[in-house]
């Protein structure tokens, strides 16, 4: 199965959204909480692609194939309790790759906190 490869220009878009935890040009790798929030609708009844959606995560990007295999596998680590767990070290990564990982998630996490202040900050001027 060929998957299609993300150009440098899509993984700056990824990663700039503050759902994705990191991306590559072969993988996506979502934050806990958009699980989460993902499952928490889902379970309401919402449809994957339009909880990917509202989430700022381009459909037409990713694929409804990616997306359906996504949600695929977070409704099965929910059913066994495992939704949200990370698990770098169990899939070879060495603690260097799992310490960049974190760097990248606290970066992303202040660029949306940044967001979040400036937004506030243009409502009360």
């Amino acid at each position: 199965m060929n998957k299609r490869l993300f150009t440098p220009d899509e993984m700056e878009l990824l990663r700039n959204n503050p759902n994705v935890f990191a991306a590559t040009p072969r993988e996506i790798q979502y934050t806990n909480e958009f699980k989460e929030h993902f499952m928490e609708r889902y379970l309401a009844g919402e449809g994957p692609a339009k909880i990917f959606s509202d989430a700022g995560l381009p459909v037409e990007l990713l694929g409804y194939k990616r997306i359906e295999r996504a949600s695929y596998h977070w409704r099965r680590a929910y059913e066994a309790g495992e939704l949200g767990k990370r698990r770098e070290l169990q899939t070879g990564r060495t603690p260097k790759q799992t310490l960049m990982g974190i760097i990248l998630e606290q970066r992303l996490r202040i660029r949306r906190l940044e967001r979040e202040l400036h937004s506030k900050d243009d409502k009360s001027a």
